[in-house]
């Protein structure tokens, strides 16, 4: 447990220095440490650790990456310098759904500095599309025939400054015709709804589910119901999105601030009509946040890249904050409806669930979200029927895409809120009612009812691990005695036992290079792409433990598509499990090469090589050491290198874990609640997390902060809403409710290691595991500190009006 200074930020969710949200220099790292750890290594202490210590892995390590940030020299996109780049600013729709009749632009084009201004009139770009369902309700890039969302692309003028595009774009005349709005998503699936793409005949874009057709409550002695929303939330990121495009005769450049700028490439190559040779697209090494918005491709990708090319000029657009806030995917937005069986006694014998999910008004991957909600249906939960449906529905809103958990919050909210209320109308304790009902340790690998398989797990042993440090049962006492006193002040606990899935659905395999260069040093390519992570610490770390090196003669390479040739991006927390350990395969089959060189040269058995200061030696023998310089030399000429052996010491791969990992935990919450004003304080919060082998504790606490600050937020703060119109009301960060740092209590992060099978670090992913377990225990603790005054459920976020007025009600 610590306390940082933390001032509040109010220009988004900050990312890439120790925690989430928390201005922090490197001296308050070392307080994130478990206390028995008596320092913290410089990066250089730790890598000398391999040969004075035995293996870096799972030590405290410093990141490399934050000196530069903390000294404001690295560069953010909107930092590149280009030369004499055009700007660009969009014109968007006013209204949520219409018919666009006209769109005027010849006032825009006289004004001063302006080069041109591009339309669905005068442009020939192909639309953004959907790739997971009918490519009938695919984006247009410019808005065509009609408007779907405040916020719909109308035109894109083109200026020498910002401020002439900004201006010009005050002077395009826009005519539309109004169209109902739908923004209810249990109505716009109805078969009157008004629909948002007629020639699609439903607004119902997408289905997924198992055993829906069978009675999974059959055997059921008493059944327990609930409905209950995920509400939208916005992302955030410090850093807005960005494009600078830049023509370099028949290539293409694009700067971007993306968490997979190999997808966004070559989904380019296909909407352009180009070779994916003829693009290139990059990130810049310092990108402020992420947190799953920044997946995919935008709309404003292909315009910017699509307007570089046609005018021949470099082209730059940023959003501002308003802007990002309604141009931005956005997240959760999920209804489901659960029925759980259980006999009297309290096993489960039974979930039947449906979910609608609202996924903005243009079908993308938040269409797809409920598979991952079906894939951890059950959660930690042994259920022997379960039955699951879902549709993904469009609405007059912004698009909906993978949010920090990306469907699994969801699964996690609806099972840890019906089995405290079970709990209450079967008068058990929520504890022992979830004990009882977990799957055991001797039952993994375990097949999911979903068809998921689970590598490992052990629940029990995390929520004993978070019981134990919470002292729960001073707490009841400290709770009954309040309401027994009346006090206005009152104490509530929950409890969230979960798994997720991480390195889900085909993103278990990643590229991964290792080489040595001939000063002797390493360069490791990897397909993720860091914005935040600590993703050159960790990769160092794992090439400094194989190779002997110290880190800082290791150089990472990533988020450039001219630097490494393929990758899946870095998203569903899967960049350790899968580039990770590309990078240790590679790295582990570099050294068996170099050895196999070495002991050539050395006249020694290759098994009796080992590393040394700058290179390799044989053990025991001193004398008998090659330097990592002599080493390369060696592999590039024909005479020194053994019989067969190509040149270079390198190693890539495409490396497949085979399956996603299940990282799980249990968080406890303890709040107090003001039943005058329905103020909530969350007064302690306790998280045991499972992710597996840890290699570095202090970056994955960092990663528990994080995630656990989101979790609360959306529990008691964040949520974007709209008036009846469609119109966005909290379009700023001054109406949307995104808390600083300041608001949080401290977080107790603890963590257990259960490593898994299925890659060879025994790494899971930990990005997103806070998120996912803080928000039901906030949740559950709020109802439960109120659950006397006859509250059964409330959605969230808890906000003190809401509170209040179901205690007053």
């Amino acid at each position: 447990m610590c306390h940082l200074t933390k001032p509040p930020l109010v220009q988004g969710r900050f990312t890439g220095l120790i925690t989430y949200r928390y201005w922090s220099a490197a001296e308050a790292a070392r307080d994130l440490v478990d206390p028995v750890v008596s320092r913290v290594p410089s990066t250089l202490e730790a890598s000398m650790a391999v040969e004075t210590e035995g293996s870096i892995l799972g030590n405290a390590v410093l990141r490399r990456e934050d000196p530069e940030l903390l000294r404001g020299s690295e560069l953010f996109l909107d930092d590149l310098d280009v030369g004499d780049a055009l700007h660009v600013h969009f014109v968007r729709s006013t209204l949520a759904h219409g018919l666009l009749l006209s769109v005027d632009t010849a006032a825009a084009e006289a004004m001063p500095g302006v080069v041109g201004v591009f339309s669905a009139g005068n442009s020939d770009v192909a639309p953004l599309p959907y790739r997971f369902g009918d490519a009938g309700f695919s984006r247009p890039i410019f808005a065509t025939e009609r408007v779907r969302l405040v916020g719909d692309i109308i035109a894109a003028v083109v200026a020498e400054t910002r401020e002439q595009a900004i201006d010009a774009g005050e002077a395009v005349f826009v005519d539309y015709d109004d169209l109902d709005v739908v923004l209810d998503v249990e109505a716009a699936a109805g078969d009157s709804a008004t629909l948002l793409f007629p020639e699609m005949g439903t607004n119902v874009c997408s289905h997924t589910g198992f055993n829906e057709d069978i009675d999974a409550l059959e055997a059921a002695e008493h059944v327990t119901e609930l409905r209950i929303h995920s509400q939208r939330l916005a992302g955030v990121p410090i850093e807005p999105n960005a494009v600078i495009a830049v023509p370099e005769g028949d290539k293409l450049s694009l700067w971007v601030t993306s968490q997979n700028p190999h997808a966004v490439r070559a989904a380019l190559s296909k909407n352009l009509g180009v070779e994916l040779d003829a693009l290139r697209v990059a990130v810049p090494k310092a990108m402020g946040g992420g947190f799953g918005s920044k997946s995919g491709l935008y709309a404003e990708h292909v315009a910017m890249a699509w307007i570089a090319r046609h005018l021949g000029r470099a082209c730059r657009w940023v959003e501002t904050r308003s802007e990002n806030m309604v141009a931005m995917n956005q997240g959760r937005d999920m209804i489901l409806e659960a029925k759980m069986g259980f006999t009297k006694q309290g096993r489960i014998t039974g979930l039947e669930c449906r979910a609608i999910a609202d996924v903005g008004a243009y079908a993308g991957s938040g269409a797809i979200l409920p598979t991952f909600t079906q894939a951890v249906i059950q959660g930690v939960y042994d259920i022997e029927k379960v039955s699951y449906g879902a549709d993904g529905v469009v609405t007059n809103r912004p698009t909906i895409a993978a949010y920090r958990g990306a469907g699994r919050p969801e699964a996690t909210q609806m099972l840890e809120r019906v089995i405290d209320i079970a709990a209450v109308e079967l008068d058990m304790d929520p504890i022992e009612l979830r004990r009882m009902n977990f799957i055991a340790e001797d039952d993994f690998p375990f097949t999911a009812e979903s068809g998921a398989v689970y590598d490992n797990g052990a629940y029990e042993m995390t929520l004993d691990r978070a019981l134990d440090e919470i002292d729960i049962a001073a707490l009841r006492v400290d709770q009954a005695a309040r309401r027994e006193r009346g006090d206005k002040v009152l104490l509530g606990i929950g409890v969230c036992s979960y798994v997720e899935v991480t390195a889900p659905a085909g993103l278990h395999k990643e590229y991964g290079k290792v080489e040595i260069t001939e000063d002797g040093k390493a360069v490791a390519r990897v397909g993720t792409s860091a914005h935040g992570q600590g993703h050159i610490t960790s990769f160092s770390m794992i090439v400094a433990d194989q190779l002997g090196m110290a880190m800082e003669d290791i150089t990472v390479l990533q988020s450039n598509t001219d630097d490494v040739p393929k990758g899946r991006g870095t998203m569903g927390s899967r960049s350790l499990q899968t580039a990770g350990s590309a990078v240790y395969v590679a790295s582990e089959q570099v050294f068996e090469k170099a050895a196999t060189l070495a002991a050539h040269l050395l006249e020694a058995a290759p098994e009796d090589v080992v590393v040394a200061e700058g290179g390799l030696a044989v053990a025991g023998v001193p004398s008998k050491t090659i330097s990592w310089v002599d080493l390369v030399a060696a592999s590039l000429d024909d005479e020194r290198r053994p019989e067969g052996m190509s040149p270079g010491l390198d190693y890539e791969l495409n490396f497949d874990g085979s399956d996603a990992t299940f990282p799980f935990g249990t968080h406890v919450s303890v709040v107090e609640v003001d039943t005058e004003t329905g103020k909530v304080d969350v007064v302690r919060h306790v998280a045991v997390d499972d992710a597996g082998r840890i290699l570095n504790p202090l970056i994955v606490t960092g990663q528990q902060h994080g995630g656990i600050a989101q979790g609360i937020s959306q529990a008691l703060y964040e949520e974007v809403r709209y008036d009846d119109w469609g119109n966005p009301v909290t379009s700023n960060l001054a109406d949307y409710a995104l808390p600083a740092a300041t608001e949080f209590t401290f977080f107790e992060t603890l963590t257990t290691e259960t490593p898994t099978f299925r890659n060879p670090l025994g790494a899971k992913g930990i990005g997103e595991s806070g998120t996912i377990g803080s928000t039901s225990a906030v949740h559950n603790a709020v109802i439960d500190a109120i659950a006397h005054f006859g509250v059964r459920h409330l959605d969230m976020p808890l906000t003190p009006h809401k509170v209040w007025a179901a205690i007053s009600s």
